[in-house]
């Protein structure tokens, strides 16, 4: 699942500073889905300098909320935002209102044909003409890191940034989830899913450990 960010005036800097705060993003640009071009970055001066060792969003003392529109191309998706343990921190941390746009391919395109386009993009095909095509209409998240966050730098993944990388050199989108090279040379691959047991049972059963999948198995026998 990769996420972006449109290229747009105003909200440039507030795009950046989420973006790269939450590490979710393929970055994008308004005006449709052609003619990108270079624009003109939103200017920090007078908020915060910025710090390759501490994320921007701790450094931006920003007082007023910031309202994002953020699509995802899944009608399934829950559009609920600041009710649940993670979306409520991340409002608390970071200051912004996100409201979640659903959808499907149809509602996509036609918002790349419409040229009226929601601040952040989530899409969970890569290969999809709309990532492929970024660079006409995304921002790059190498540039947005190195003007409003270079700690990004620093928490991301060198490997999967140069996965995602397109023609140009640069990086348009970064996943939810992925698995570098030291993952998979540790012999720790960091999981996609996880189950959840109830408090109760698993102390009733003597808080056992579940790190093996024989481990793992011998504790659903026993709750079974």
């Amino acid at each position: 699942m990769l996420k972006m960010i449109r290229k747009s005036g105003n909200k440039g800097l507030k795009m950046g500073v989420m973006l790269l705060a939450a590490v979710l993003v393929v970055a994008g640009c308004g005006g449709g889905g052609s003619g990108g071009g270079t624009k003109e970055l939103v200017s920090i001066e007078g908020r915060y300098t910025v710090d390759p060792e501490t994320p921007a969003w701790q450094l931006d003392k920003k007082e007023e909320v910031t309202d994002l529109t953020w699509y995802v191309n899944a009608d399934w998706w829950n559009t609920d935002f600041g009710k649940d343990i993670v979306t409520k921190k991340i409002k608390e941390d970071l200051n912004i209102n996100i409201k979640f746009i659903t959808g499907d391919d149809t509602k996509l395109n036609t918002f790349f044909a419409g040229g009226d386009m929601p601040d952040l993009l989530t899409v969970f095909d890569s290969n999809s003409p709309v990532v492929q095509k970024a660079a006409t209409w995304a921002l790059p998240l190498n540039d947005l890191a190195e003007k409003y966050d270079p700690y990004f730098n620093k928490v991301a993944a060198a490997d999967t940034l140069n996965w995602f990388q397109l023609a140009d050199g640069k990086t348009y989108g970064y996943p939810n989830y992925s698995n570098t090279q030291a993952d998979y040379d540790s012999g720790n691959i960091p999981a996609k899913t996880a189950f959840i047991i109830r408090k109760d049972v698993y102390e009733a059963l003597g808080s056992p450990v579940m790190g093996t999948p024989e481990q793992f198995g011998s504790v659903l026998t026993q709750i079974k």
